[in-house]
């Protein structure tokens, strides 16, 4: 199990100087896990929230009290 929580809009990454667009190669999470989760959060405590449940989560599949 494996989370990606990207603190910004999907769109905005294409505003950055770095990333021309949509064929632009980015970070790809993929390399390293099978299959992560990728989550764009529009604000700190939205990308907050979201970890803390993707963990609990995982800590009670994983047989841990939450």
């Amino acid at each position: 199990m494996a989370a990606v929580v990207v603190e910004g809009r999907y769109s905005g990454l294409f505003k950055l100087a770095h990333i021309s667009g949509p064929g632009s190669r980015t970070y790809s999470p993929a390399s390293r896990f099978a299959t992560p989760s990728v989550v764009f959060a529009d604000s700190r405590r939205f990308a907050e929230e979201w970890t803390y449940r993707f963990l609990s989560s995982a800590l009670a599949d994983a047989g841990g009290a939450v």
